[in-house]
């Protein structure tokens, strides 16, 4: 048989391939929502973010499978998931206790009260305010001091959350409060009611601020439960009578001393 001619390939352009190829499966990327593309000849895989998940990426992930927060609920948003944190806690996953304490702004060596999302001041003595900004006046030296009670007395709270009512205060049935005693309030009953804020004693007495009462002690002219009483007049009319009854009993006595009868000396001895 006659041999078949030889055949012959001209390359015109390009470079030599060999073997089986095919056309660029990649192009256009199918992967969606951000994939890779891996070209596997006929076939092509999505390498997916870790937000997507499916064939070309077209499923999102649910990111809160997992439960990330700690101390709050997830909500999935584009970039992934947030946490919105229950009251009390803060940071990306609800981990860490929030400490409204920080950076207090109690006056005068009062003292930090933590709650939910605020703070109250525990107030020294001789010092009020919300923030104990305020100074109470010097209570004189010769007025009996009575310390206020200031232990807590009641433990309110749950098993996240835990706080104490002062001054005699009770648990309340509303979160985060306390129900007080007459003369005291604030969230947890730690501030004592100031009654001699409105200034009831009058003529310049001095205001003794007790627990929900007040006393006033007066100057030395003055009487009443609110110094309101002029005794001044008083003390004179007391005076003049007693120089009066003093007048009175001296004279008495020069006169019975001049009615003592006399002793004849010289009549005895002539008998």
């Amino acid at each position: 048989m006659p041999r078949p001619q030889e055949e012959k390939f001209l390359r015109t352009s390009g470079m030599q391939n060999l073997g089986c190829w095919s056309f660029d499966i990649c192009n256009p990327n199918p992967c969606q929502n951000g994939g890779q593309c891996e070209d596997l000849f006929d076939l092509f895989k999505c390498q997916c973010p870790a937000d997507w998940h499916g064939q070309v990426c077209e499923v999102r992930t649910d990111a809160c499978s997992s439960n990330p927060c700690l101390h709050g609920s997830c909500v999935i948003v584009s970039e992934g998931y947030k946490c919105v944190c229950e009251s009390g806690y803060i940071s990306q996953h609800c981990e860490n206790k929030e400490d409204v304490c920080v950076g207090h702004k109690c006056h005068n060596g009062g003292t930090c009260l933590r709650g939910i999302k605020q703070y109250a001041c525990l107030c020294p003595r001789n010092t009020t305010g919300a923030l104990c900004q305020e100074r109470m006046a010097e209570m004189p030296w010769y007025i009996d001091r009575f310390p206020s009670p200031r232990l807590p007395v009641s433990i309110c709270g749950n098993d996240k959350w835990t706080y104490s009512c002062f001054n005699g205060g009770n648990c309340s049935m509303f979160e985060d409060k306390c129900d007080c005693l007459p003369g005291f309030t604030g969230q947890w009953c730690e501030l004592e009611l100031d009654e001699c804020a409105s200034g009831p004693c009058l003529n310049g007495g001095y205001c003794r601020n007790l627990i929900n009462k007040f006393q006033c002690v007066c100057e030395i002219s003055f009487a009443g439960e609110r110094c309101q009483i002029d005794i001044s007049d008083f003390y004179l009319y007391g005076f003049l009578l007693m120089w009066q009854n003093i007048f009175q009993l001296l004279s008495y006595l020069i006169l019975r001393m001049d009615d003592e009868p006399e002793i004849e000396w010289n009549a005895a001895n002539d008998e």
